[in-house]
């Protein structure tokens, strides 16, 4: 959550970071101050992380939330390099 929470503060279009566990979601929005869903990026976004090899799904009323479902094994070294890649997509979409 500490990794998701860092790009939240980081990018304008993270509008949000939930969850319980290794239960979260990431949500894609225009700007933080209207939160109005940015589906076209969130699209542009999640077929980069498919790229980049991190497979997540997709969910959220308007289809603009991450679910990120991690499994029980998880290592730090998958939570740093999931981190990666959705900072490395979210740049790649938004330049």
């Amino acid at each position: 959550m500490a990794g998701l929470n860092d790009l939240k503060s980081r990018y304008e279009c993270v509008g949000d970071v939930r969850g319980h566990g290794l239960m979260m979601g990431l949500e894609i929005v225009k700007d933080k101050e209207s939160k109005i869903p940015d589906n076209e990026l969130f699209n542009n976004i999640f077929e980069k992380t498919k790229d980049h090899g991190l497979l997540l799904g997709k969910g959220g009323r308007f289809g603009n939330v991450f679910r990120i479902q991690p499994p029980m094994c998880i290592t730090e070294q998958d939570v740093e390099f999931s981190v990666d890649v959705m900072e490395r997509s979210i740049k790649e979409s938004l330049y």
